[in-house]
């Protein structure tokens, strides 16, 4: 009777400090796998939302510079060929004119 009975509260005991010790191991190693596993889908999603976000603030500033300075060069390419013709048919206009006049 004293022997099953110490050894039921040994044991108990033992069994008490064993379990709560393999539970913190095993819970770290599988919390640390869980967690890597969720902390990586969580990554991705996240970082393709403000990936999504940052690229709109980026490429509208982006895009305006660019719109910027592609308009400058096209405007003066445009300009002048534009020019060139306006100058022409005004030229004639203005030449038939003065030409009659004189």
């Amino acid at each position: 009777d004293v022997g099953a009975d110490v050894g039921a509260d040994v044991g108990a005991d033992v069994g008490a400090d064993v379990g709560a010790d393999v539970g913190a191991a095993v819970g770290a190693i599988i919390g640390a796998n869980v967690g890597a596993d969720v902390g990586a889908n969580v990554g991705a999603i996240v970082g393709a939302d403000v990936g999504a976000a940052v690229g709109v603030i980026v490429g509208a500033d982006v895009g305006a510079d660019v719109g910027a300075n592609v308009g400058a060069i096209v405007g003066a390419d445009v300009g002048v060929d534009v020019g060139a013709d306006v100058g022409a048919a005004v030229g004639a206009i203005v030449g038939a004119d003065v030409g009659a006049a004189v």
